[in-house]
């Protein structure tokens, strides 16, 4: 993480005391993430080790909770759903892999150690140690499906 990546300025925008800082780094944030196509912002709800793969349309609700070490990949959406038995936003569990143009959406839990493959759409909870796969999405059982995303990525750590 550099200076000039908008997850530092956003993380600082989160943990400063020092309330001008506060305002500073948020803006700085918001322009920098803004040049990459990203929609995310930092509230407290997103965990430690979040991993921006191939940052670029990265979309994610302001109200979506996102655990620790988690990955997303370019083009993924983390929406909401305004009405209805699924109305609300996702909550990510740890170690969670989200890959390229997949959208989760709506008021849905998904697990820890969860993979959620790429174009796969999720409105629905997904339990741990699992891993999604399709349009519309079908789980499928297994140990530890992120062991080679989570710690071993490179891209643009928060």
């Amino acid at each position: 993480m550099t200076l000039l990546s908008g997850e530092f300025w956003g993380r600082l925008s989160t943990r400063s005391r020092n309330q001008f800082v506060k305002r500073i780094a948020a803006k700085i944030s918001k322009r920098l993430l803004l040049r990459r196509g990203i929609e995310l912002e930092f509230n407290g709800n997103i965990g430690e080790g979040l991993v921006l793969a191939h940052a670029w349309g990265i979309t994610v609700n302001s109200r979506a909770v996102l655990g620790k070490d988690c990955v997303l990949f370019k083009g993924c959406t983390i929406g909401s759903i305004r009405s209805g038995k699924r109305e609300g936003w996702p909550r990510l569990g740890d170690r969670v892999v989200v890959g390229c143009n997949a959208f989760v959406c709506g008021g849905i839990t998904i697990g820890n150690d969860v993979l959620i493959a790429a174009n796969a759409f999720v409105d629905f909870d997904v339990p741990s140690n699992s891993i999604v796969i399709g349009n519309p999405g079908q789980i499928h059982h297994k140990e530890n499906p992120c062991r080679d995303y989570v710690k071993k990525m490179g891209g643009a750590k928060v």
